[in-house]
């Protein structure tokens, strides 16, 4: 099966499956709010948040580990797959102890963290058990699907992903709605992603019939074992860095402003998520289609797929950063009511944040193909200057302050640092080749969204669905338009990038 066609059924299956959930997702946050109320749901948050920090054990590993199944799927090496997967479970499983004594004596710290809240604390104690053995159901069966996503079989895995939480999401909101019961609610949080577990582990035994599930790894069969664990060090350092810029900011929210305040960013934070997996689930094959390029050492035509590559996710930044800036607010108004708006000050920073989570993409992707861990002290500083902003800055302005500690650290480290350390390490190039390309592609995107703001102002409000649809297609055809034509005029790799889809969809024909 080839590669474009791979990417086709991902994108598709994806795309079909992701318009389902969306749907529901908001749908149930909207019942959810008027049957739970603002601060279960707020606890709920914080409390994955929570599960979120104890995780970081596993932060590293996948990075680490995955790229190396690259090069024995394209040989068809089932030895060599089996030694990475047991590899896998090697590390996942000691992981999975580890987060279980952790959380155990997190018990202790619960009564402490919620003890000025209404909700009951036997919901809370019965919420952070649900969630915490979901997470460690991705340590002792879950692991395995990373084999399906280096394969290009990413379909499968979000197949059983969104059609389960679709079930559990349209069983919640029916029990919510016919008996009303909280406790009913959690239980689910459970039984679907075990019914997941089971489906996904079926499938996998499916698929590979060859792969041993259960085996045990010896050190002795990997002679490069000890590299590998230099290796996860170093990813892990990185991935910390990455969670605590990420994962922080609702607990900080909580500590600086209150879980009401929690709610009402978690209703942004789901657009942003939903958006960016929709991003994921059309764009799923590319690391692992980077991963098999690095394999062939083509170094003229790793720099040509890296231009179109950056020029797409600028492009992809560009256009939704400006569609999101106007339709957020007019959306949620219309969604759950104008209490639930946040100011115009506060999505500004919501949307900075997602345009340079989507820009740093490209950049990412091939320090992690390239396997690039050793500037470990980058994450450090990362770390740093993200608690120190959002500590001094979370007091003074609140959720504004919390979201620029993330902004700063973003700019200093992600922007600025990371491009220079892969020009030089991975391409053996000046990075000045890297800004030469960003840098008109950052001028046309400003000069887009400040043209906008300037003819069409910042107060955009609707009063039905149908009024925000037409909203939403006018915005999305306004930036859409100029943002295209001027990408391709200055960008070589991004009319690559256009030639390329044109024979993809031709190809789907």
């Amino acid at each position: 099966m080839s590669r474009v066609y791979k990417t086709i059924k991902n994108a598709k299956i994806g795309l079909l499956l992701f318009v389902l959930n969306i749907f529901v997702n908001f749908l149930s946050r909207k019942i959810f709010l008027d049957k739970l109320g603002d601060d279960f749901l707020g606890i709920v948050s914080t409390i994955r948040n929570i599960i979120g920090f104890l995780n970081i054990a596993d932060l590293g590993i996948v990075a680490s580990i995955s790229y190396r199944l690259y090069k024995p799927i394209q040989e068809e090496n089932r030895l060599e797959i089996q030694k990475v997967m047991l590899l896998f479970g090697y590390f996942y499983k000691r992981i999975a102890i580890a987060i279980s004594l952790l959380g155990f004596f997190f018990l202790f710290v619960i009564p402490f963290l919620f003890h000025q809240q209404t909700v009951s604390l036997t919901l809370i104690y019965l919420t952070y058990l649900v969630t915490i053995t979901v997470s460690l159901l991705g340590y002792f069966f879950n692991y395995h699907q990373t084999l399906l996503i280096a394969d290009q079989k990413d379909y499968v895995v979000r197949m059983y992903d969104r059609i389960i939480n679709l079930a559990k999401l349209i069983c919640q909101i029916a029990l919510l709605i016919i008996w009303k019961n909280v406790f009913a609610w959690i239980l689910l949080e459970l039984i679907f992603p075990l019914l997941q577990s089971y489906l996904l582990r079926r499938r996998i035994t499916k698929e590979y019939p060859w792969l041993l599930l259960n085996g045990k790894f010896y050190k002795e069969t990997l002679p490069d074992f000890h590299q590998i664990v230099k290796t996860i060090k170093q990813s892990f350092v990185h991935r910390l860095g990455g969670f605590i810029l990420n994962s922080t900011d609702l607990f900080f929210i909580y500590i600086f402003t209150s879980l009401s305040m929690v709610t009402l960013y978690g209703n942004y934070y789901l657009i942003v998520q939903n958006v960016n997996l929709l991003i994921a689930t059309l764009l799923v094959n590319i690391a692992p289609g980077v991963g098999n390029l690095l394999s062939e050492h083509n170094p003229k035509k790793v720099g040509q797929v890296f231009s179109q590559i950056l020029s797409f996710h600028f492009f992809i930044a560009s256009f939704l950063s400006i569609v999101l800036f106007f339709i957020i607010n007019p959306f949620i108004s219309v969604w759950l009511g104008n209490k639930y708006l946040l100011p115009i000050s506060t999505l500004a920073l919501i949307i900075t944040v997602f345009f340079l989570m989507q820009i740093r993409k490209a950049v990412d992707v091939f320090i992690n193909g390239y396997g690039l861990f050793s500037d470990i002290w980058a994450p450090v500083i990362e770390v740093a200057i993200n608690l120190t902003i959002t500590i001094i800055f979370g007091k003074l302005y609140g959720i504004n302050g919390v979201i620029m500690g993330t902004i700063i650290s973003l700019l200093l480290v992600i922007c600025l640092w990371k491009p220079y350390f892969l020009f030089r390490k991975g391409f053996d190039k000046s990075v000045l080749n890297y800004w030469l390309e960003v840098l008109p592609l950052l001028s046309i995107f400003f000069l887009i969204l400040f043209l906008m703001i300037y003819y069409l102002g910042l107060n955009c409000p609707v009063d039905s669905y149908l009024n925000f649809g037409l909203f939403t297609i006018k915005i999305g055809l306004i930036s859409f338009v100029p943002l295209i034509l001027l990408f391709a005029f200055v960008n070589n790799g991004f009319r690559a990038v256009l030639s390329r889809l044109y024979a993809i969809l031709r190809f789907s024909k």
